[in-house]
């Protein structure tokens, strides 16, 4: 009985031969799934193979990623989880003998490569480009001046900066463009000085470019990175420097520059700001110009107090964005007057820059009673949920802050009354401060008695409304012929009338209930 002999044909594993160990292997019996076994039985090409218990496969006819060879013990008594090689061989769910190395290479079937799965292939993408910019920056850095001053004639080979020269002088290198001719003679249109602390300086013919001008590239003034020279070089290059109006704006602005240094009031900082902004403005073409925050924001508060004003100074005296480029801006922010958030918010934002000194009082009032009309307007229960204001959150209890809030600002109210009455200024009228302050107190009662009395699980301060009491005043008005003012002899006869007409309906089995045109009855 052949015990852990393969049953492939030309297979010697687990035979013994004449003076021959025998060839070792894991096998493997036959699937007890009728199909499973059948798909193993037409692989093997062997002519009528009777399969019994003891017939098997040894692995040497599996796929390597069909078998399973190590397994995980895991944690356990305090020892950590480790992966150790199996004693006997494990076959994979759905695995099928398809090598055969002793027989015609055309019974051998190759495994097709599995596709890779949109996640890990888009996975594999990202980390490989993270691999490579992780090398560009490596290689992007410059870690000292040693460093730069022997690569620095690489880099200027590697980008093609045939026209720019570079020389050592006093611990510093100078890199600069061709010279070239003009009106004044031989000029060199622009030079850059990195001293020994990688710190550098701009000069464009003989004006020194301020720093500030050099952030955008160099946030700090020192060189760190080879990108950092490179952009520097691309901006210079492209620059015209044939005309010396440009070299004048320069001079212009390094001197404004100048004085807003020296300046010990930060309040003429703003106008020097501005006289800058508006220098570097004239250089540029209306398609290449980019106001800053410090030209949009007066910009902006110009053209919305008087649009004709604004245009004036546009077309005649100053650089400002056009109005339909305020437009646009102003159709992303709310400018509707009234309880809005979102005019809180830009007054607090807008504010500390205006002069507009009583701005935070503003903000403060206007905070006060849009929380107010957030609470006396809850509609629905998952109002406040959905809008994100807990202010707008049904009253679920009496312990609830807001009803607090309510008497203090009931408190409120009086004070801001009798504190304006004496100024004979900004205060509310009788009526409208005696109906607001009763409304208050009461809503904070009428809550206390629902929640605590008639034992509802929540109140709806917007169902507390005179629409169906108006609604009803409504139709006494228009019986009366659409007075306005009308008796109480009215008001009677009307409700009367009213009351007849729920009563008298012409009933109809095709039409239904109709009702009757009491106006018209009564005539």
């Amino acid at each position: 009985m052949m015990v852990n002999k393969c049953c492939v044909p030309g297979c010697d594993s687990n035979y013994y031969r004449l003076n021959c160990a025998p060839k070792k292997a894991s096998c493997f019996e036959f699937p007890k799934d009728a199909e499973q076994r059948n798909s193993w039985i037409r692989k093997i090409p062997r002519e009528n193979l009777v399969v019994t218990k003891f017939t098997v496969v040894c692995e040497k006819h599996f796929q390597e990623d069909d078998i399973i060879c190590f397994k995980v013990i895991p944690e356990k008594d305090g020892q950590p989880q480790k992966t150790v090689r199996r004693k006997r061989l494990k076959l994979k769910a759905g695995a099928i003998p398809s090598v055969f190395p002793n027989l015609p290479s055309y019974l051998t079937t190759t495994p097709l490569p599995q596709r890779e799965s949109p996640r890990s292939k888009r996975q594999r993408l990202e980390e490989r480009e993270e691999e490579s910019f992780n090398v560009f920056l490596e290689q992007d850095k410059i870690l000292s001046f040693e460093h730069f001053k022997n690569e620095v004639c690489g880099f200027l080979q590697k980008w093609k900066y045939n026209d720019i020269c570079y020389a050592l002088k006093n611990d510093s290198v100078y890199l600069y463009a061709t010279a070239s001719t003009d009106s004044d003679g031989l000029t060199i249109p622009f030079s850059i000085c990195v001293k020994n602390d990688l710190k550098l300086d701009v000069w464009l013919k003989n004006v020194l470019v301020c720093k500030n001008d050099l952030k955008w590239i160099i946030p700090d003034s020192k060189l760190s990175t080879w990108s950092q020279l490179e952009n520097i070089l691309s901006h210079y290059s492209a620059t015209d420097f044939t005309s010396s109006y440009n070299s004048t704006f320069h001079q212009a602005i390094k001197l404004l520059n100048v004085c807003r240094d020296k300046n010990n009031d930060d309040s003429n900082n703003k106008v020097f700001d501005f006289l800058i902004d508006q220098l570097n403005l004239i250089n540029l073409s209306p398609s290449q110009r980019r106001f800053s925050a410090e030209c949009m924001i007066p910009s902006f508060c110009i053209y919305s107090n008087s649009p004709t004003t604004y245009r004036k100074l546009r077309d005649s005296l100053l650089i400002l964005p056009s109005v339909r480029y305020l437009r646009l801006l102003s159709s992303t922010v709310s400018l509707k007057s009234g309880l809005n958030e979102t005019n809180i918010a830009a007054l607090k934002t807008v504010g500390p820059h205006s002069a507009f000194t009583s701005w935070e009082g503003t903000v403060n009032f206007l905070t006060i009673v849009c929380r107010w009309w957030d609470m006396v307007n809850i509609h629905h229960q998952y109002y406040g949920r959905n809008k994100i204001k807990p202010d707008a959150s049904p009253f679920f209890s009496c312990e609830d802050e807001r009803l607090s809030w309510l008497l203090k600002m009931s408190s409120w109210l009086k004070k801001w009354n009798q504190m304006h009455k004496e100024t004979k200024c900004g205060f509310l009228s009788s009526d409208t401060f005696y109906a607001l302050s009763h409304t208050l107190e009461c809503l904070v009662e009428l809550i206390r008695y629902v929640l605590t009395k008639l034992n509802f699980k929540f109140v709806l301060t917007g169902k507390f409304q005179t629409d169906d009491l108006e609604a009803r005043f409504g139709q006494y008005r228009q019986l009366s012929g659409g007075n306005t003012l009308i008796s109480v002899e009215e008001i009677l006869q009307n409700e009367r009338k009213l009351t007849i007409k729920q009563l008298l309906t012409i009933h109809s089995s095709s039409k239904g209930s109709i009702p009757l045109n009491v106006k018209c009855f009564f005539i």
